[in-house]
């Protein structure tokens, strides 16, 4: 078998809180310290296996699975979104169609809130009990809260959610966002992408445990996203060295990470997200498979508090591809 790891992205984040030991069943941080993530590029290692692009209108389509002119590669601009919308806006570039590289310009970094979902009619009414993570439809928002409330109390200055971009050029959105369409150039058994997060040199996973990823693949069933946090059994209080969960990738996935980033080393302490796109993406006559991906601080996972401690991470997306193996009888 033949393995190839493609690198989409690198986030290196550097998140800052203050320090203290409270617990809570039901969270939003409140922050003074802002929580600083860079941003990144997406690209594709030569001799890949797979070719992306970003969808213009970061809407799903029937039609996206069948035409490449949908999707941008190269430098591409995100614009024009709908704060408060899940998702939309659009992007522009003069690349036509998948290729091997994405430059984006998304600015994710500043954070002071953490985002949610809320089924509340307005985003002056999001509040503990209406306001969740990346699971259902209804209002993006960006806020901050009180530690340990679950009722209908409202939320801390709520306000719509930015995707990628902040309001003006100096301020970076409120999460990350990614439609991408995804083909494979040559005959797959595997195909994974995998968004991996290394908790670098930070002593405890602190508030990189309220990191999660959504993501819906095709338009989801009936619009509905998988929402993942990225620590499953590890939490802010925990050291980093405590958790054997905290080395998420098997030997294989390893390999491809390290043929996707030239001179780095196995993360010693990462979790991970795996989207499986092995019945999907595996022929170069096959669909372009439509795979919308989030990133966002989860105010509603139960570690996103005041109390988490610093800790410094960084967010690598790439994929781990098996060639097929040819049977000559």
């Amino acid at each position: 078998m033949k393995k190839k790891g493609l690198i989409i992205a690198t986030i290196v984040m550097v998140l800052v809180l203050a320090v203290s030991l409270t617990t809570a069943t039901y969270a939003w941080f409140t922050v003074s310290n802002v929580t600083t993530i860079d941003a990144f590029t997406v690209e594709v290692v030569p001799n890949n296996a797979v070719a992306i692009g970003v969808k213009a209108n970061n809407t799903y389509e029937a039609n996206g699975a069948t035409d490449p002119t949908m999707y941008l590669n190269g430098t591409v601009a995100y614009s024009d979104q709908t704060p408060g919308t899940i998702g939309g806006g659009k992007w522009t570039g003069d690349q036509q169609g998948l290729g091997a590289n994405i430059t984006h310009g998304i600015k994710w970094g500043s954070q002071k809130k953490a985002v949610g979902i809320t089924s509340a009619d307005s985003v002056a009414e999001a509040a503990y009990n209406n306001t969740t993570t990346w699971t259902k439809t209804g209002l993006a928002v960006a806020a901050n809260g009180k530690e340990g409330v679950s009722d209908g109390t409202l939320l801390d200055t709520p306000v719509a959610a930015r995707a990628n971009v902040g309001a003006t050029a100096e301020e970076g959105g409120d999460y990350a966002y990614l439609f991408l369409g995804v083909k494979a150039t040559q005959e797959l058994e595997t195909n994974q992408l995998i968004i991996l997060l290394d908790t670098a040199d930070s002593q405890y996973v602190g508030i990189l445990s309220a990191v999660h990823v959504a993501y819906r693949i095709n338009g989801g069933t009936e619009g509905a996203w998988v929402d993942k946090d990225m620590f499953t059994t590890a939490h802010y209080n925990n050291k980093v060295t405590d958790d054997a969960a905290l080395n998420p990738l098997d030997d294989n996935q390893k390999n491809s990470y390290l043929a996707s980033y030239t001179g780095k080393t196995t993360p010693a302490a990462a979790a991970a997200v795996v989207i499986d796109l092995s019945q999907l993406a595996v022929s170069p006559t096959g669909n372009i498979v439509q795979v919308e991906i989030v990133i966002y601080i989860a105010g509603a996972d139960s570690d996103c508090i005041t109390g988490a401690l610093g800790s410094n991470g960084n967010i690598s997306i790439f994929f781990h591809t098996v060639a097929k193996t040819q049977n000559n009888g």
